[in-house]
């Protein structure tokens, strides 16, 4: 997975956003774990199992929780499943 180098993630007190730009997105838990997947470049099924550890879920749940959220995340222009970061086909950083 790559993720988009605009999108960066903050904490302030107990709520940890996405941000794009001027654009805002409160997530949740499983969201969060998910996207720091995608920021280490972690494979679908590396992912899966960070959230299944972490989130103590069992492997069916995380399974779609993951899928469901790196949908959400391909549809937003946040992640690509290619070689490469959205931005960086666009001229921006490579990774």
């Amino acid at each position: 997975m790559c993720a988009d180098y605009h999108v960066r993630r903050r904490r302030s007190h107990d709520a940890t956003y996405l941000i794009r730009h001027n654009e805002f997105f409160d997530v949740d838990a499983l969201t969060d774990a998910v996207w720091l997947g995608c920021e280490r470049g972690a494979t679908v099924g590396e992912i899966i199992e960070s959230v299944a550890r972490s989130l103590d879920l069992p492997l069916d749940e995380a399974i779609a929780g993951t899928a469901l959220t790196l949908e959400r995340f391909r549809a937003l222009g946040f992640v690509s499943y290619g070689p490469e970061a959205p931005a960086a086909r666009d001229g921006g950083p490579q990774r």
